[in-house]
């Protein structure tokens, strides 16, 4: 994978971006199902078609609307979608940022809390800020009586955390939010959060107890905050988009892409709420603990996902 550096200056403008590409996720295989070389030996998508549809992916690019509730990084089809009236991507939505959080800089004892009781802090703490929240369930598991809501983020936070401490693959989880960061990386800030990581991993069947559940409270505090998505995963690239108040329009690439699809997360969000959670300079170390833990269990996510065949692309302004 590449270092790409210098690509934090920020710009709405479209005609001043553009798509950087870094190579691979990872040379390493890393344990998820989603694969691009399985895409392309199913002959799904060609290489030529890959390659034509990045040339495109910045067009894809929208204004954020302001008034929208907040996106998960999940490519798949929301049927409900309005391009018009578009929310950011984080990964899990706004549940990601409840474990964030808690592995950064949240105060009291971890084995005495639960992600029940993080979800609901964090997500009233948004809507002081006039954000909104948002997460998904899908098509298929709301179908079903399954106890997966369909977010690949939170039906599997317990798999994310122990791939994130994974001895095989800590050094090149390390190595890739560091590069994601550049100089908001601080490896002692890493090393605290993975600490606070190997807590909840020992504590993770009390601590994500019917973290399902996460989503009710979310539409509870926020109405019309839950997405259905449809269809299968087809992602190809993940995009990560330093560009503020800007986010990729994931119907549109896949309606005009046979399908295709991308993992896009709005780095620019996690700093913007770090701002508003941790504002001026006495919390610093906090603010600065929380957007390392949001990019950790972004990179983790990607880990527990996907097989690293993923290509990963920054965009950023020229």
């Amino acid at each position: 994978m590449k270092q790409v550096h210098d690509h934090l200056k920020v710009s709405t403008n479209s005609s001043n971006t553009g798509i950087i590409g870094a190579g691979k996720l990872s040379s390493y295989k890393w344990p998820g199902a989603i694969s691009v070389a399985e895409l392309i030996n199913n002959k799904t998508y060609t290489i030529g078609q890959i390659n034509n549809a990045k040339q495109k992916l910045n067009n894809y690019y929208v204004k954020v609307n302001s008034s929208a509730k907040t996106r998960c990084i999940d490519g798949r089809q929301d049927p409900k979608l309005d391009s018009t009236n578009i929310g950011p991507q984080v990964p899990g939505g706004s549940l990601g940022a409840a474990l964030a959080y808690r592995l950064g800089a949240h105060k009291e004892d971890p084995t005495k809390t639960t992600f029940l009781q993080d979800t609901n802090y964090i997500i009233n703490k948004l809507l002081s800020f006039g954000l909104k929240p948002g997460g998904h369930r899908d098509v298929f598991n709301s179908t079903t009586q399954s106890h997966k809501v369909g977010c690949g983020a939170l039906d599997n936070m317990e798999h994310i955390l122990k791939t994130m401490l994974d001895p095989k693959l800590v050094n090149n989880h390390k190595c890739i939010v560091q590069n994601l960061l550049n100089n908001d990386y601080a490896g002692d800030i890493y090393l605290c959060n993975l600490g606070m990581a190997t807590i909840l991993n020992c504590q993770s069947e009390r601590y994500f107890m019917d973290k399902q559940n996460a989503l009710d409270i979310l539409e509870k505090n926020n109405k019309s905050s839950i997405a259905t998505l449809s269809g299968s995963h087809n992602e190809v690239f993940v995009i990560i988009n330093y560009v503020s108040d800007t986010t990729f329009d994931s119907n549109r690439f896949s309606k005009e892409n046979n399908g295709m699809q991308a993992f896009g997360y709005d780095i620019w969000r996690t700093k913007q709420v770090a701002e508003l959670i941790f504002p001026g300079p006495k919390h610093a170390t906090d603010k600065s603990k929380y957007i390392v833990a949001r990019v950790m269990f972004t990179v983790a996510t990607l880990m527990a996902l996907t097989d690293g065949s993923l290509e990963l692309l920054y965009r950023v302004s020229k």
